[in-house]
């Protein structure tokens, strides 16, 4: 089933499950899902030589964590000195060796880091507080500011490192170049809670086409068709049932034009990276 609208189509499948995810990402509607957190009952509490090893002993620094970790970081952040510890003799440290300003950006949900960028310029760098490091990257990614991770089991603090962010924007300009070039683009939303941007895709397409329409002469502004692809969970070798695709704009989890990039045999980009270009190309 096909339905058309100006240079936008949405490409469906009519057994009853796809009709649900169509109106569950078409009308916002579809099963109510209740979601219980699994809290983690670990003290957070960070070695001072952690600090000095990676050199935040004197830094303004920002901490994020997970739904697992919010509680306890949220008590731990009561007093400084609750959180940060001497190793030898197990005491809480002395303020003199503790970062001079912690400021709680609050928990990322999923692939949203919208509290960390909030802040990003009242910090230094970031402290992401739990064992994901896609988290750390996308923080990294979203705020521009040197991101750190802390394993509350290991008690350890590692940089992620500015090589592997340079290669993911690398990854992410290439998958821009072939957006641009493309006339075809295949837009993936999902149904999932969180993940479901269908008003954002459809707010891009409108803004593209008005853009097309007005500078259709400028180079990058080809005339592009846009086909929407609605799903419960991603399955990359069933895009290759659509050749006529040449490039895919990804709106559901930022991992799937990051990590998962290579699993398709067309190029997948994010949306917010095209955007962030697109919008960045307009300002200059």
């Amino acid at each position: 089933m096909q339905k058309k609208k100006g240079n936008e189509k949405i490409i469906i499948k009519t057994t009853n499950k796809d009709k649900l995810n169509r109106d569950a990402a078409v009308k916002g509607t579809g099963p109510k899902i209740i979601f219980i957190p699994a809290r983690s009952r670990i003290k957070i509490r960070i070695p001072v030589s952690e600090l000095k090893n990676n050199d935040l002993i004197g830094k303004n620094i920002g901490i994020a964590t997970t739904v697992q970790h919010e509680i306890e970081v949220a008590e731990a952040l009561k007093s400084k000195e609750i959180i940060f510890y001497e190793e030898s003799d197990q005491r809480p440290a002395s303020p003199s060796k503790v970062p001079p300003k912690l400021i709680y950006a609050g928990k990322v949900l999923g692939c949203k880091s919208g509290f960390c960028e909030s802040i990003a310029e009242k910090v230094d760098c970031f402290l992401f507080v739990g064992t994901g490091r896609f988290h750390a990257i996308n923080i990294a990614l979203c705020t521009k500011k040197p991101t750190y991770l802390f394993d509350p089991w290991t008690k350890k603090i590692g940089l992620i490192k500015e090589e592997e962010i340079d290669a993911i924007r690398k990854k992410e300009r290439g998958g821009i170049l072939k957006f641009l070039s493309s006339k075809k683009i295949g837009i993936i939303i999902s149904t999932k809670k969180g993940q479901n941007n269908y008003g954002l895709a459809k707010e891009f397409v409108s803004e593209y086409n008005k853009k097309q329409a007005k500078d259709s002469e400028e180079e990058h502004q080809g005339e592009k068709q846009f086909y929407i692809f609605v799903c419960d969970t991603l399955n990359f070798s069933e895009l290759e049932n659509f050749p006529f695709i040449d490039c895919w704009l990804n709106t559901a989890c930022p991992r799937i034009g990051i990590d998962d990039a290579g699993k398709a045999v067309k190029t997948i980009v994010n949306l917010q990276a095209v955007k962030q270009f697109l919008e960045s190309s307009s300002a200059e």
